[in-house]
């Protein structure tokens, strides 16, 4: 994560949940520290179009097995248009059993709205989009794996300051949002967004700053995605550096008035 962004989905998740009915706040765990969540793709598919497209209903279960012998409980998926388009029977049949064959090994499931190249910034056919959400509900609203809906993937990424192609995409999620409240009620809605710390209010960004997450992070996205660190990687890996030194100072320190 770039240190002038803090991966914000919890944030914008709590926000959205003020907005709905208290019948969709039941479906939220009181206490979210017991959630052990994955990102799923059955490693058969080259991506996550090809993952709906060569679904294999015995794979999915060894897969889940898997995940519930790790104590895994939380799962989400993501969906793209396409692989709706191109056969909507076949998705939501396959989509019904993913959520059935978690929901028997105790794992809920959050399907991520994926969207056609274009279709966020092409306000005439956001239409097509909402039609999409509605028959995802159609297939699975009513299951009890059903744990979330993501209504849209980073639709903010990844410029700073944004750029009118980040908005449109951030109005077009929004409107998602509202569409799935709208037609189901009662699950909680998410965007999984990024925030730039410029943004947020005075607490968050002095967390954000000094949190040695945040370097870690931005070191990440430098060496595996843009090759550009936004606030240097000389000051990344200093702070990487120093902050254990720190840490463990100060723990020498108080070890043998705790201990002793």
């Amino acid at each position: 994560m770039p240190s002038k962004r803090l991966h914000a989905a919890t944030l914008i998740a709590l926000l959205l949940l003020a907005g709905v009915p208290a019948s969709a706040q039941r479906r939220v765990p009181k206490d979210l520290s017991g959630v052990r969540g994955f990102n799923y793709m059955a490693a058969g598919g080259s991506g996550h179009l090809e993952h709906w497209q060569k679904y294999s209903a015995a794979e999915t279960e060894r897969d889940l097995d898997w995940a519930q012998r790790l104590q895994l409980n939380q799962m989400r998926v993501l969906i793209p248009y396409q692989a709706w388009a191109q056969d909507k029977a076949t998705l939501k049949k396959n989509l019904q059993h993913l959520v059935r064959a978690a929901n028997q090994r105790g794992i809920g499931v959050m399907p991520t709205l994926m969207y056609a190249r274009g279709q966020a910034t092409d306000k005439s056919r956001w239409p097509e989009t909402r039609a999409f959400a509605a028959d995802l509900i159609s297939a699975v609203g009513k299951e009890p794996g059903l744990a979330f809906w993501d209504a849209s993937n980073e639709p903010d990424c990844c410029a700073l300051p944004p750029s009118p192609a980040n908005r449109q995409r951030m109005e077009h999620a929004l409107y998602i949002v509202k569409a799935l409240q709208e037609l189901d009620p009662v699950t909680p809605v998410t965007i999984g967004a990024i925030s730039p710390i410029a943004i947020m209010p005075t607490a968050l960004q002095w967390f954000a700053r000094v949190n040695p997450l945040t370097y870690q992070t931005d070191i990440l996205r430098a060496l595996m995605l843009s090759g550009h660190s936004t606030s240097g990687l000389p000051l990344d890996f200093a702070v990487l550096t120093g902050s254990p030194v720190i840490l463990v100072a100060i723990a020498a320190r108080l070890y043998p008035r705790v201990v002793l």
